[in-house]
């Protein structure tokens, strides 16, 4: 064997077994992190959280005695805003399934049994990023996705509407002017909230501080879906969502700062508990699950570059993967602070 090879095999051995060490430190911290390292400090929970909805609320699939555990579930889980999807609209902006009379029957069957709780629709807009989804920039797209809007609110008594536009780019200038145009359609009494993207260092993925600024002053609410973030280690995606509790309420309170605005967009953040199996590459149980989120969130709100009366609480995504073991974590790690 020349010296040469000998050389490069050694090389090979020696890199084989760096790259196995290193994946052995990397199962044995996955594995470890969160015992080592629970939430700590306070929870900043107000009583102010949110929950995302399955559509058979809005299409009347559910029976009396689950509206009734509903009810108990939201009452004893802190929750003010119920995102109950109303599934999406065509490229047009038209609303695809309309069910006025069963939608009016939960809203009002809510208000009645739980009044401090804000019934919203949640609306998916598929975005043309890519040419497949609503153009924006058509105005009769526009005018049929604030029709829609108007429609959920009026006619079926939603207490407001939440925009999921996906995905859409953090250099998109044309959504600003369907949340003022929405805005005039439902009346300052009624939320409009955002779902977003997550906050991204440079932008990489989401949005930049920028952008949350400028929507912020456009809408109520921004509810950031922090979920799904590509990052399959435990203490990165602990960090990105301490991210978030910091970025995104800072830029939200710098665009009421540039607007000089008399109301305040609050923040909402998004936390998973859904299973690997259930979602897309992007989310890994093992890194991305209700308690690392949590831990996150409750981090990023006490460093002192947060801002805290900004943010308003955690939303749940969703209601239908969610199990009696994470109501169990969420109850301990939010409403209770341990």
């Amino acid at each position: 064997m020349t010296s040469a090879r000998a050389s490069r095999l050694k090389l090979i051995r020696i890199s084989a077994g760096v790259l196995v060490a290193l994946t052995v430190v990397f199962v044995a911290d996955c594995a470890s992190y969160l015992s080592l390292n629970p939430p700590r400090g306070s929870s900043f929970n107000k009583g102010a959280n949110g929950i995302w909805l399955r559509y058979l609320w809005y299409f009347g699939k559910k029976s009396p005695q689950e509206r009734d555990e509903l009810i108990e579930r939201l009452s004893a889980n802190q929750i003010k805003y119920a995102y109950f999807h109303v599934r999406s609209t065509d490229s047009h902006g038209n609303l695809l399934f309309k069910y006025e009379e069963p939608a009016r029957e939960l809203v009002e069957l809510l208000h009645r049994r739980l009044p401090k709780v804000r019934v919203v629709a949640w609306l998916y807009v598929p975005s043309n990023f890519g040419r497949v989804g609503v153009d924006l920039e058509d105005k009769d797209s526009r005018e049929n996705l604030v029709a829609s809007c108007q429609w959920l609110t009026e006619k079926c008594g939603f207490d407001g509407v939440q925009l999921d536009y996906e995905f859409f780019p953090n250099t998109d200038k044309t959504f600003p002017l369907l949340l003022d145009e929405t805005r005039a359609a439902i009346g300052s009494e009624k939320l409009l909230s955002v779902a977003t993207p997550m906050w991204y260092p440079g932008a990489l993925w989401g949005w930049d501080s920028e952008h949350f600024s400028v929507i912020s002053a456009h809408c109520d609410q921004i509810a950031v879906m922090g979920y799904d973030s590509w990052l399959y280690h435990p203490r990165a995606y602990v960090w990105l969502m301490e991210q978030q509790a910091i970025q995104v309420t800072r830029a939200v309170r710098s665009g009421a700062s540039v607007n000089d605005l008399k109301h305040r967009c609050s923040v909402i953040i998004g936390i998973p508990v859904y299973d690997t199996d259930k979602g897309t590459p992007a989310h890994m149980t093992y890194s991305e699950n209700l308690v690392t989120a949590l831990k996150g969130i409750r981090q990023g709100l006490m460093s002192p570059d947060a801002v805290p009366d900004i943010f308003e609480g955690v939303a749940p995504f969703a209601e239908y993967t969610m199990d009696e073991v994470e109501w169990k974590q969420y109850r301990r790690y939010w409403l209770e602070g341990k």
